[in-house]
């Protein structure tokens, strides 16, 4: 069975997507591998496959994998441009 690693910042979604290539498998993955898809793994974790794989998208997010982890978004926009007030 093929299996596949949490990378930095990659969500459960994440790794549905770059697995199969899709997020119809989504459920399907996450009774497979007895979890929650909000659960947070430790990077370096496997994944058990499984569903439909499209072979042309995952072939691509093989070389770009999605990332989408959680940021504090306050800091990412704590920037300030001249006479304006601050966002938060």
């Amino acid at each position: 069975m093929q299996t596949i690693k949490i990378k930095n910042e990659q969500c459960f979604i994440d790794i549905v997507l770059e697995a199969t290539g899709g997020l119809n498998n989504t459920l399907l993955m996450a009774l497979a591998n007895n979890t929650s898809i909000t659960d947070e793994k430790a990077v370096g974790s496997d994944y058990k496959v499984v569903g439909t794989v499209n072979k042309s998208i995952v072939d691509i997010l093989r070389i770009y994998p999605p990332a989408t982890g959680l940021i504090n978004y306050k800091s990412a926009f704590n920037y300030r441009l001249p006479h304006t007030f601050p966002m938060f």
